[in-house]
């Protein structure tokens, strides 16, 4: 949609976000109702976000480090690509903007479409694994979209193909990442660790763009340095997961297994 209205004005896009990011806030102030209960007011006391750190750091089994740590690399992985990509297509596919920019809805309507679906893998294969396969497939598709030849990118089916493909693979990643977050996190705390989330996925968000932007201009220009960034941060982002040993939905473990 995006593309579609930048094609009519290139201000239309920003007006209609502004639009849409005004109503949803509306209905969340107006229909959205937490219970006060005295349970809902136990999780709400939880510390700080800095002794939150300093927990997750100073913890001798180290899952919620190693998965806080992969969620923040992927981000800084993919917020590159999704903040370059259409210069990405204007600069090395000599694209219309508004063609660029609507490749990238193969991206998002196949994340869209296997949301549900990456949920039922994890429930069957482990959210680990399920997020495991998920990073090695966006890596190993940023690798092939970086040496494919940018004639075979710019016509053919080839890239929507493999941007679609990216999209499956964020699915099982994004989806899996903030339950298994919740289900490491002490009861006491879901709201931090939360908040833990969005503190290392929001920071990929600001450092993703400036890093891959640097390697841009260090390279003289050249936009397809976005999957080379996209290829490294998942592979270490594969690493990181190999090293998370909790966050599996708790009613999957036998009878009479302790927690982990």
């Amino acid at each position: 949609m995006g593309a579609f209205l930048y094609g009519l004005n290139r201000a239309y896009p920003f007006w209609a976000a502004a639009l849409a990011l005004v109503l949803a806030c509306a209905v969340v102030v107006r229909k959205i109702q937490e219970p006060k209960d005295s349970t809902t007011k136990a999780l709400e006391e939880h510390p700080g976000l800095i002794h939150s750190l300093r927990v997750v750091f100073a913890e001798r089994e180290k899952s919620a480090l190693f998965l806080f740590l992969a969620i923040f690399v992927w981000f800084v992985g993919y917020n590159g690509v999704e903040t370059f990509f259409t210069l990405y297509g204007v600069k090395a596919l000599k694209l219309q903007p508004n063609n660029a920019a609507f490749l990238l809805s193969f991206l998002a309507l196949m994340f869209v479409v296997f949301a549900v679906p990456s949920g039922y893998i994890a429930g069957k294969f482990g959210r680990r694994n399920t997020i495991l396969a998920g990073i090695a497939l966006v890596g190993a598709l940023a690798v092939l979209i970086r040496v494919l030849p940018v004639e075979a990118q710019a016509s053919g089916i080839f890239l929507p193909l493999l941007l679609a493909l990216i999209g499956i693979g964020w699915a099982l990643i994004n989806i899996n990442s903030l339950p298994m977050v919740v289900d490491i996190a002490p009861q006491t705390e879901l709201g931090t660790f939360t908040g833990l989330y969005y503190f290392f996925s929001t920071a990929a968000a600001v450092i993703g763009p400036n890093v891959a932007g640097f390697l841009i201009e260090a390279v003289g220009g050249d936009y397809g340095m976005i999957f080379v960034v996209a290829a490294v941060t998942f592979a270490m982002a594969f690493l990181l997961m190999l090293g998370v040993r909790r966050g599996e939905r708790a009613e999957t473990m036998p009878a009479g297994t302790p927690a982990k």
